[in-house]
């Protein structure tokens, strides 16, 4: 889909917010599309957003469990989350 390609390419040149935009577009066109929650998840992270990071990495290992790269970043999210802790 053209939209989760375009929002790759804006993380990539640090448009976030465009980026967020465009990989929305992208889930509600195909909202159990491989890699589409992930991509959000991304970009949510290196907006600072880690909640909604941490929730697109679960809804992506929740539709496609065998998504290692979206099992390490959530580990790497809730990994910093128990760290900060007490």
């Amino acid at each position: 889909d053209q939209y989760i390609y375009l929002a790759l390419a804006q993380l990539q040149l640090k448009k976030l917010p465009e980026a967020a935009e465009n990989a929305s577009r992208a889930i509600a066109r195909g909202p159990h599309s491989r890699g589409y929650h992930f991509v959000l998840g991304l970009i949510c992270k290196s907006a600072g957003a880690r909640d909604r990071a941490t929730s697109e990495f679960k809804i992506e290992i929740a539709e496609h469990p065998d998504n290692a790269a979206a099992v390490a970043e959530l580990q790497k999210l809730e990994g910093v989350s128990s760290a900060q802790q007490p």
